[in-house]
């Protein structure tokens, strides 16, 4: 049976104290007197936790109740109501409050909270120490703090086996970490002979396995799925790695970029942590995508060579050596001079001489300094950019060049280089300038939304190549509404009572489909004294494709509502309308004339002229000085209508111009919402849009590159009987705004409770197993929910939850009716997430929401049922 949960942990959700997670006892006081405290300094998965209350006025010991609470920011989750709690992994990156109500001795009834830090993982960490593989080392990981300082007790130990691997498990912390491994032995690659290994550290970032939805690269979301993750990599340990742990010093967060410069000086540009070097003789040379794994694998065996060229030293001390070496940035004459050496004899004299070629070491030894063999550059940073076509101050970005041959890391300087669209800088370290030409023919011809190419060549001193392209584009900042949560999305402001006037104003609207999947308008409304949009001097409505009660296709319009009512006087008042394009529209208006409306669209008059109203279609009215006696009290521009979403699309207003004659002379309000910070809303308090709904300022730039967007699904709830043997039918439908993934993959899976299966249009079918024990239990009252993750073509995934409602009867040996029927209970009302409520009722014939007993439902404007 279902049972209600306990309301006290909503009841004493107040406000929470933040505390800190360094000493044995976290402490909080709502007041001057009470204190409670949490005991324990272990805050992950199986750690104890409990509560000590004090209080000068005195605690009634049997009064005190104890609530502990997860997310009590977010949607709180009740853990336990005595005085200890045992951390779970459920409470990972999660805080833990608890609250303490009691009585005091004076007679006081009290509240107190306290929280912990946020709790920590337990992850499993693997690594690989390699100097080739070390076997039988003894590792250890250790916190680092933020102040770069290895924590005194490790976390965890392990020995590695002989691939060098190692796995700590109960790792409790996420960040950077050291990684310390000691003693055991490797095969050298140089000499073919056993050795044992040196100290080997590594300063690493432990991550956790994540699931991610999406990842930015260059600027661009790529939604990845639900079901997408991120999978914490293997670490390595190395001689590359304990040379960057050597550098750092005393302050192991310095580690990372310590490890930048030692591994530039071989030529190595990617993280040395994280990527595993080929083990040079085990592992074969030149495999497809291997080309970094080689490279550490060749400097990790150049190493090796260095040691066994060197009879009075040990491969310890020889790293010592080259940390020293390395402090002032590059390696010594004599230390390239020894380098060169060991290259020469890695080659020929080698136990893996036949595997190495000269060609491995043209980088590394450019890196080192012992050649100068050309090495064609790599040419990265800023290489593409957006500029407005009317900007007066130039964009800016840095390009660097990537060249181990000595002096050769620096870019061809340009000045002031006139190119098709601008002029164009760039200096030695490549860091460059573009300024527009605003007078340009192009580009003062640019249109908002357009936008043409500057390609810019650059040029390092080796003679590498690359085109830095220049965006020159006509932007604007615009009130973006959007329809994201049922509400129509609306900008509105006020004028002052406006017998006559003009509205100048410039918009777009994308394509709109609604969740219903019906095409939604956009609108452009002027009010007197009501609200209602039949009631408008005008309601400018424009819209997309569309079918007409006959069945009739619609192509996109902009149409005057009312216009084509019978009951209106005039002509219909409609105009073509082109989705995703910018128009100038003009609504100018005088309430004393007998047609006191004219529409102009990019400067032609629609309609023929002046049209009268077409409020006079609304069976409401009675004349103008009905609802504009005082004239134009509000300008409404609104987007969609209640009730359905716009999971896609958007509205967009600028340039808005108000004048009080309809000549348009004198202006009363303008608008161009380039003082606004991009992201702003416009609801605030002292807006002049204060009544704005789903609007903020964005920058209008159509031709930005859109990575693919998740698809969104509709209809994801249904109720079944527990009891029913018909087969539960139902449609998901899904949106996505990439061509061709608005379809759902097809599958049919055995779900805890019955059978599920859904084709590709969304059309799906259950089969409740009635005779499952659970189902068959179910009294008149209870459900459960079966949740069953459907998948979009892209990989969007999302719950269809049915509601399986119980319809066992049980006696209860009292009948009210004299027909030996169970006796009267109370209706049941059941808030099935986003559908309507419920109502669920033992007594025969009072199932209905409004029950036969009596009972009230009434469902809250968020979903939420209540009986009243």
């Amino acid at each position: 049976m279902i049972k209600m949960k306990s309301l006290i942990a909503t009841a004493v959700i107040l406000a929470l104290t933040a505390c800190d997670g360094g000493d044995e006892e976290v402490s909080s006081s709502a007041n001057s007197i009470g204190t409670l405290e949490i005991v324990g300094n272990d805050f992950f998965a199986g750690a104890p936790l409990s509560v000590t209350l004090n209080d000068t006025d005195g605690v009634v010991d049997e009064s005190v109740t104890y609530v502990w609470v997860r997310d009590p920011d977010g949607t709180p989750v009740e853990l336990s109501t005595t005085s200890s709690y045992t951390l779970t992994e459920a409470d990972e990156e999660s805080v833990i409050q608890v609250t303490a109500l009691y009585s005091t001795d004076s007679g006081l009834f009290k509240s107190e909270q306290v929280s912990t830090i946020e709790i920590n993982p337990t992850l499993d960490v693997s690594a690989f120490i390699i100097k080739g593989p070390v076997d039988a080392a003894v590792c250890n990981i250790f916190e680092v703090d933020a102040t770069g300082v290895a924590g005194a007790t490790s976390q965890a130990s392990s020995t590695s086996d002989a691939t060098g691997a190692v796995t700590f498990t109960d790792v409790n912390f996420t960040g950077n970490g050291l990684i310390s491994c000691t003693g055991g032995t490797y095969t050298d690659e140089a000499t073919g002979t056993t050795l044992n290994a040196p100290t080997l550290r590594a300063v690493v970032d432990v991550v956790e396995d994540v699931v991610v939805e999406d990842v930015v690269v260059d600027g661009v979301i790529t939604e990845l799925g639900a079901d997408s993750s991120i999978v914490a990599p293997d670490y390595i340990v190395s001689p590359l790695t304990e040379l960057a742990v050597q550098a750092a010093g005393t302050d192991l967060t310095t580690a990372e970029a310590e490890a930048a410069i030692i591994n530039a000086n071989f030529g190595i540009r990617f993280d040395t942590t994280e990527t595993s070097p080929t083990i040079i003789g085990v592992d074969t040379l030149g495999a497809d995508g291997a080309d970094d794994a080689d490279q550490y694998g060749a400097v990790l065996a150049l190493i090796s060579q260095l040691d066994a060229d060197n009879a009075d030293s040990d491969i310890g001390t020889l790293l010592t050596e080259l940390s020293t070496d390395l402090s002032d940035g590059s390696f010594s004459t004599e230390t390239q001079t020894t380098f060169e050496t060991a290259q020469a004899n890695l080659e020929t004299t080698s136990v893996v001489a036949g595997l190495v070629t000269s060609d491995l070491f043209i980088a590394i030894g450019a890196s080192i300094g012992f050649n100068n063999d050309p090495v064609v550059a790599i040419i990265e940073g800023d290489l593409e950019g957006t500029i407005n076509s009317s900007a007066t101050t130039a964009l800016t970005g840095t390009a660097t060049v990537i060249d181990p041959n000595a002096d050769e890391a620096a870019f061809v300087v340009q000045t002031d280089v006139q190119t098709d669209f601008g002029t164009f800088s760039i200096a030695a370290d490549g860091s460059w300038t573009y300024t527009v030409d605003t007078i340009n023919a192009t580009v003062a011809a640019l249109d908002i939304g357009e936008s043409v190419n500057d390609l810019v060549t650059i040029t390092s001193i080796d003679e590498t190549s690359v085109v830095i392209d220049v965006r020159v584009a006509a932007l604007t900042q615009v009130a973006e509404i959007t329809n994201i949560a049922g509400d129509t999305g609306e900008l509105r402001f006020n004028v002052d009572d406006l017998r006559q006037g003009k509205l100048s104003v410039s918009f777009s609207k994308d394509v709109a489909i609604g969740s219903d999947n019906n095409s939604k308008d956009a609108y452009i409304a002027l009010y007197g004294s009501s609200g209602s949009n039949s009631e408008s001097l005008i309601d400018l409505r424009i819209q997309g494709d569309q079918i007409d009660a006959n069945g009739v296709a619609i192509a996109p319009r902009f149409l005057v509502r009312n216009t084509d009512s019978a009951a209106y006087s005039g002509d219909i008042v409609t105009a073509p309308f082109v989705e995703e394009q910018f128009y100038d529209i003009d609504i100018s208006w005088d309430l004393d004339a007998a047609q006191q409306i004219t529409l102009s669209i990019d400067g032609e008059v629609i309609g023929g002229g002046a049209f009268s109203t077409a409020a006079e279609a609304d069976s409401d009215f009675v004349s103008l000085d009905q609802w504009f006696v005082d004239g134009v009290q509000s300008i409404q521009f609104r987007f969609g209508d209640n009730g359905t979403t716009i999971p896609f699309g958007s509205y967009y207003i600028d340039d808005i111009e108000v004048y009080s004659d309809a000549a348009g002379t004198t202006k009363v309000f303008e608008d161009d919402f380039e003082i606004y910070t991009v992201g702003e809303t416009l609801d605030g308090v002292d807006s002049d849009y204060s009544a704005s709904i789903y609007t903020s300022v964005e920058t209008f730039d159509p031709s930005v590159p859109v990575g693919p967007t998740p698809a969104v699904f509709f209809e994801l709830t249904e109720s079944i009987n527990s009891d029913e043997v018909t087969p539960l039918t139902g449609t998901i439908t899904v949106q996505d705004q990439n061509d061709g993934e608005d379809s759902i993959i097809a599958s049919t899976i055995t779900a805890t409770y019955g059978d599920f299966s859904i084709l590709a249009d969304g059309s799906w079918t259950y089969t409740l197993d009635s005779a499952n024990t659970t189902i068959a239990a179910l009294e008149r009252g209870d459900f459960v929910l079966e949740t069953i993750t459907v998948e979009s073509f892209d990989g969007t995934t999302a719950d269809l939850v049915i509601t399986v409602l119980g319809t066992l009867v049980v006696d209860t040996g009292v009948a009210s009716n004299g027909l030996g029927s169970p006796g009267n209970q109370f209706a049941n009302l059941t808030d099935v997430a986003g559908t309507s409520a419920k109502a669920t009722d033992t007594s025969i014939n009072e199932t209905s929401v409004g029950a036969a007993d009596g009972t009230v439902a009434s469902i809250a404007a968020d979903d939420t049922g209540e009986f009243r």
